[in-house]
């Protein structure tokens, strides 16, 4: 027996049919990642399967006992890692034979993503997950479901697999599509060539006498042919309607920007701090030496949660730190929690009126966002949590700025529109700080990462040092331990203590 049974389910939301899935059987130790654009029913499939919705037309059965992640939002006594992780840890504990998550590692920083990856690896039941996470899905499933336009389909591999099947596709109709095109046009070419020859049989050549022409066309010689051209191009007209039309590819976006505005200014140099220290409420987070920033720069903030990575960036925003700051500079600053928008203005309003790029760049952008035309002229304050803080960022992102700070930018995003907004930072000629706890969203768009250790905030060619700095001291600590257990004499709680300083120092070395 499968573990879960699907037939004929189809789901709708106000008449509207959500999806369809004819069949789909799960296999006991299948390990599925669901993808697809927000808004199309992944959370609501995955409440259907653990039967926390029964509003759906169909059979869906489940046959295992399981344990579910919902999305979690934050409570105001624990953080949204906290109670991320407190509910993975109560769902990896209850060892059910099926794990359904929504989302596991939003909130998650890396050092816990990883934590979550190792623990997925080692889970020997069947996982559905729902997630944008590209490294959690490349490192911990083998089959893709995606569910787009109302219909679910499935990819075998990882999502780099699934990710090549479906640019694989895409350049194939490319090419279909190209070749539809060209029977069409030589056709139709063909077509007007035979209609315009039956045209002219009516008509006396120069090198026909009057006489002869009459004989002719009194016998029907020139009908004859006339009839015969016009029968060909009617056949012809018959295979062109008959030709099976080939859709169009989507075509790859090009971001173009003007120099213009903050985007041009005199120094290339918009900030150079002198070393100091990220402070809160009198308490240290972390020091940095000098911090410099140039025009082109696109720099990723790692490190734990509560680091000190948000704080870092608003003392940007407010010029708090000793240094040069740029007569030019101009920071966008975007954050999940700060709305900029003006909810009585419209969609394209609150974007192009604090823009100087040219619409055709706004409406690109907004369209890669979710914001397609019918969406353009709806007023803000009617949108959506998730498409204001979209739209909030495609405001900072286009705005007249030359620094933007982003501030985990690619919550609320699924990976399409992920994608989109990393083509447009790759072409962004400005600055960029950016936290994110998506390591390919980081690695796909920036050029280096700062990372936060120890309280210290360490440029890549101090990382290696402090690592080997790392390795040396838990070689001092292991061959302490060693001689501790030799000790008969040696406290008991003292080698535990010990044991323990090695194994979170050894976690940090991997990280």
């Amino acid at each position: 027996m499968s573990e879960i049974e699907i037939y004929n389910l189809k789901k709708e939301i106000a008449g509207h049919i959500l999806f369809e899935i004819k069949e789909i059987l799960v296999e006991k130790g299948a390990r599925i990642g669901l993808v697809g654009p927000n808004g199309q029913g992944k959370s609501s499939l995955l409440k259907i399967l653990i039967g926390q919705d029964n509003d759906y037309q169909g059979k869906c059965q489940i046959n295992s006992k399981f344990a579910y992640l919902p999305q979690l939002k934050p409570v105001s006594t624990m953080s949204g890692g906290q109670q991320t992780l407190s509910e993975l840890q109560k769902s990896f504990e209850s060892n059910a034979p099926i794990l359904i998550l929504d989302e596991p590692s939003t909130n998650l920083d890396q050092d816990w993503r990883q934590w979550l990856i190792d623990q997925l690896k080692v889970y020997s039941g069947t996982l559905i997950m729902a997630s944008h996470d590209r490294t959690l899905l490349n490192q911990t499933v083998y089959q893709i479901w995606e569910l787009d336009q109302g219909k679910l389909t499935t990819y075998q591999g990882n999502y780099t697999d699934y990710k090549k099947e479906k640019d694989q596709a895409i350049a194939k109709q490319a090419q279909d599509y190209e070749a539809y095109q060209a029977k069409r046009k030589q056709l139709t070419r063909d077509m007007h060539n035979r209609r315009e020859k039956a045209k002219h049989f009516k008509k006396r050549k120069a090198s026909v006498s009057v006489s002869d022409y009459k004989v002719n066309n009194f016998a029907g010689g020139y009908d004859g042919q006339e009839k015969a051209m016009a029968k060909r191009a009617k056949s012809l007209q018959k295979r062109l309607d008959k030709l099976e039309e080939v859709a169009a590819p989507s075509q790859e976006t090009q971001y173009l920007f003007k120099s213009v505005g903050a985007l041009d200014p005199k120094s290339k140099t918009l900030l150079n701090l002198e070393p100091g220290e990220v402070m809160i409420q009198k308490r240290k987070l972390f020091d940095f030496n000098t911090f410099k920033l140039k025009m082109g720069q696109k720099i990723a903030l790692t490190g734990q949660n509560q680091a000190g990575k948000t704080t870092f960036l608003r003392g940007i925003v407010k010029q708090i730190y000793q240094g040069y700051y740029s007569p030019d500079l101009k920071i966008g600053y975007f954050a999940q929690n700060l709305r900029n928008l003006n909810k009585e203005q419209s969609v394209l309003a609150n974007v192009s009126e604090h823009s100087l790029q040219d619409i055709y760049l706004i409406k690109q952008v907004l369209a890669s966002l979710g914001f397609v035309d019918h969406k353009l002229n709806q007023e803000s304050g009617s949108l959506s949590g998730g498409e204001q803080v979209r739209l909030s960022l495609a405001r900072i992102l286009l705005g007249d700025y030359n620094l933007l700070l982003l501030d985990e930018p690619t919550n609320f995003l699924d990976i399409r529109t992920l994608e989109a907004v990393e083509d447009f930072i790759k072409t962004y000629p400005g600055a960029l700080l950016m936290v994110s706890h998506d390591n390919a969203f980081l690695q796909s768009t920036c050029q280096l990462e700062l990372k936060i250790k120890d309280s210290h905030l360490l440029w890549p060619q101090y990382q290696n040092k402090y690592k080997d700095t790392l390795s040396k001291k838990i070689a001092l600590l292991e061959f302490r331990l060693q001689n501790l257990v030799m000790d008969s004499q040696a406290n008991l709680d003292e080698i535990k203590a010990l044991k323990n300083k090695i194994d979170e120092l050894k976690h940090k070395e991997f990280e």
